[in-house]
């Protein structure tokens, strides 16, 4: 129902619409149709455009739903507006249930996905933030329309669920028109910038680092991720897409995510970090850990991956997260599972320590048994786990909300889930980011404060550039 042919292919976007539309028609008419599938399983109606930048389109729809994911490697990019097929749960939810309600929704073919995520605790906080209020605990949607860009082309596409659409074929058919034909011309810069806030503040930091060592020293905790919330507030509410391309455009190498829930509320961020990608019985994740600036040459750059490499500190906290991924997937795939060398992965304004690992699993293991083992790593959490997330509740005075959840897609055969690190909340007109430092035996918390600053550089940087 996906595939296309020359007659499916738009001369330019309101072409392609137009060729859309009718398909869409000919796809509901009619009350029996046989060869669309029967209960709440989505189609996929795609016509092939010319290049278009994505994200220059999704900033020009007016609409208060868009989502965007950009995957590492940037050979996939897509942006959905509206909602197909939306699956919502509360806290602590059961997460063998929801993958089933989402593979309930999903045909064989590859090319229709759930994009979403969910919080970094399912279990909300005593601490909770209005400011994520509406966002759920976990959230998933099939986009109603999406834009995307591959190695095969750039496609428009619409998704329907036939029996409860069939109904519904006007409205669909308006929501096309109203789709913006041409990449908007978007402010290039944000509101002026009015007010800043760190929670906790220096002086709270040094006592929640403090607190941590003395865990760590009576032998409670082996490391643990301590977060900072830092608070912008701006003269006018914030564009999310405006403030995803500046992000976007000074963070190679990471994955760009944003759900945007309402016209005032969405969650975006640039991560480096993959928690796992699967395609049918193969996965793949990694360990990544240990932090170090970027040096201002390439002399100072290469002394301070030499300085990360022999850091026993820095090597300490990323063998913790090795070892949790080694297990993991010990428990989940057959043997053997191939782990790569130690390396030094650099980004825009930090590096860090890097382990892969590629394995394949065993029997019919399930996306929700692979996020329950792997999910937390200790790169976001602590080692012992458990003890970890306890104490986190009780330290950090913030909802960590979706920093550092899972983010990504899920298709009927594949999935991808990046950590949702290097990320902010858009609340109006405030922007919340959030990041974290490993606290294990030696740390200190000056150095713990700089390296979150370090981990924050580049929102600011879109700040200050603006």
């Amino acid at each position: 129902m996906a595939s296309t042919t020359p007659r499916d292919t738009g001369r330019d976007f309101e072409n392609a619409a137009r060729i859309l539309a009718g398909k869409i028609q000919a796809a509901l008419s009619g009350p029996n149709r046989s060869d669309l599938p029967r209960g709440g399983v989505a189609i996929r109606l795609q016509v092939a455009l010319p290049p278009l930048e994505v994200l220059d389109w999704l900033s020009g729809q007016n609409q208060p739903t868009r989502i965007y994911w950009r995957d590492r490697n940037a050979g996939f990019e897509t942006a959905g507006v509206g909602t197909a097929c939306g699956v919502d749960t509360p806290a602590d939810p059961d997460l063998g249930r929801l993958f089933d309600r989402l593979r309930n929704c999903l045909p064989a073919a590859d090319v229709i996905r759930f994009y979403g995520g969910m919080a970094f605790d399912r279990q909300p906080s005593n601490s909770a933030d209005r400011d994520w209020a509406l966002f759920p605990r976990c959230h998933f949607v099939i986009p109603r329309f999406e834009l995307t860009a591959a190695n095969d082309g750039t496609f428009l596409a619409c998704h329907l669920l036939p029996d409860r659409d069939r109904d519904n074929t006007g409205e669909i058919l308006r929501q096309l028109d109203r789709l913006a034909a041409t990449p908007h011309l978007a402010p290039v810069s944000l509101p002026k910038l009015a007010e800043r806030v760190d929670t906790p503040n220096k002086s709270e930091w040094y006592a929640m680092i403090g607190d941590a060592l003395d865990d760590i020293g009576r032998k409670n905790l082996e490391k643990i991720v301590l977060a900072r919330k830092t608070s912008l507030r701006f003269a006018d509410r914030l564009d999310p897409m405006v403030t995803m391309k500046h992000m976007k455009s000074s963070s190679a190498g990471c994955y760009h995510y944003c759900f945007q829930m309402t016209e005032s509320a969405a969650f975006l961020g640039a991560s480096p970090e993959k928690l796992f990608s699967r395609c049918r019985d193969e996965i793949e994740s990694e360990a990544l850990a240990g932090t170090r600036p970027r040096g201002e040459s390439e002399e100072d750059d290469e002394a301070l991956a030499r300085e990360l490499l022999t850091s026993s500190k820095d090597m300490r906290e990323q063998q913790y997260v090795a070892d949790h991924v080694t297990e993991a997937l010990r428990k989940l795939c057959r043997a053997p599972v191939e782990r790569g060398p130690r390396q030094v992965v650099k980004l825009a304004g930090v590096q860090h320590l890097c382990t892969s690992f590629r394995g394949k699993l065993a029997g019919s293991v399930s996306d929700a048994e692979i996020l329950g083992e792997l999910h937390p790593t200790p790169a976001v959490a602590g080692t012992p786990t458990r003890k970890a997330l306890e104490r986190l509740s009780r330290l950090e005075p913030f909802d960590r909300g979706w920093y550092a959840g899972p983010v990504g897609w899920v298709s009927h055969d594949a999935a991808e889930f990046a950590v949702g690190i290097r990320s902010a909340l858009i609340a109006g007109s405030k922007l919340h980011g959030y990041a974290g430092a490993g606290i294990v035996a030696g740390s200190r918390p000056e150095d713990e404060w700089h390296e979150i600053e370090n981990k924050l550089d580049n929102l600011l940087k879109v700040v200050e550039s603006s």
